[in-house]
């Protein structure tokens, strides 16, 4: 799932249209569930811009942790999402789902 400080669907600061469709999705059950993909994953398409967040996977999210776990609006939404789908892509192919990654699984030997 992707969510950013800079949202194109609605301006509340509190952001709680990501905090309810993140909560809607791990608590259904979802087996695996990440807001934003691994700061890595970013690193490999936007070296050199703001660093990205790192949240984990299958976390449970409070009001007050929302906006902490935002991308930073200096990363277009665009990028984030095609490293959420370069991290799926590679976690389906690796059959690798760990909470969090040490870095690219397409640089792990």
């Amino acid at each position: 799932m992707i969510g950013s400080v800079r949202d194109h669907v609605q301006a509340a600061p509190d952001h709680s249209h990501v905090l309810l469709q993140y909560r809607g999705w791990h608590d259904t059950g979802m087996r695996w569930i990440r807001l934003n993909p691994d700061a890595s994953y970013v690193g490999l398409l936007l070296p050199r811009l703001a660093r990205a967040v790192d949240n984990l996977a299958n976390v449970q999210v409070a009001c007050a942790d929302i906006v902490g776990m935002l991308e930073p609006g200096e990363i277009p939404n665009s990028l984030t999402t095609a490293a959420a789908a370069l991290e799926l892509s590679d976690r389906g192919h690796y059959g690798s789902w760990p909470l969090d990654l040490e870095g690219p699984l397409t640089a792990s030997p």
